[in-house]
């Protein structure tokens, strides 16, 4: 499976990011959850492929931009680069 980018809220990474794949009436939603912060990745949708589904919201997960190096510090939108 692709590995993890750090968390983008708290910077944790490895055992605090964890594959969400839960079930529902239509088939299987998927995506990364950070026990350290409580943030969730992208939801993910599958019929009936657990395995796709965890790689895709993997995907969607590292598709975002990276952490800052002081993430405690607020950026206006127009400042960002």
């Amino acid at each position: 499976m692709t590995p993890l980018n750090p968390c983008p809220f708290c910077g944790h990474t490895g055992d605090d990011l964890l594959d969400v794949c839960e079930p529902f009436e239509a088939g299987l939603m998927a995506y990364v959850h950070c026990t350290h912060c409580g943030a969730d990745g992208p939801s993910q949708y599958s019929a009936d492929d657990k395995l796709a589904a965890a790689e895709v919201a993997r995907t969607a997960w590292n598709a975002r931009r990276p952490v800052p190096e002081c993430a405690n510090v607020l950026v206006r939108r127009d400042q960002r680069p």
